[in-house]
């Protein structure tokens, strides 16, 4: 089940996962991350994803949420 993203803090790292995993499937800027996962504001976003991709490298859950991720939503290749 996803989280109610405004509850999260805005550096929340699951939410840069799914940040990241939108960015990898569609041509979205980080305004529009920004506002749709309540990330504060768009500058801060690249550096959100990039922690979390390195939280994903050392913390198990982290790489068991991401692994999951794709599962989760609905993909139109």
């Amino acid at each position: 089940m996803m989280p109610d993203w405004k509850f999260l803090k805005k550096s929340d790292w699951r939410k840069g996962l799914v940040g990241a995993l939108i960015r990898e499937r569609a041509l979205i800027d980080n305004g529009w991350l920004a506002a749709r996962l309540h990330m504060g504001a768009r500058n801060t976003v690249s550096r959100i994803i990039r922690d979390a991709r390195e939280r994903e490298r050392t913390d198990r859950a982290a790489k068991r949420e991401s692994k999951a991720l794709p599962k989760m939503f609905v993909w139109y290749d």
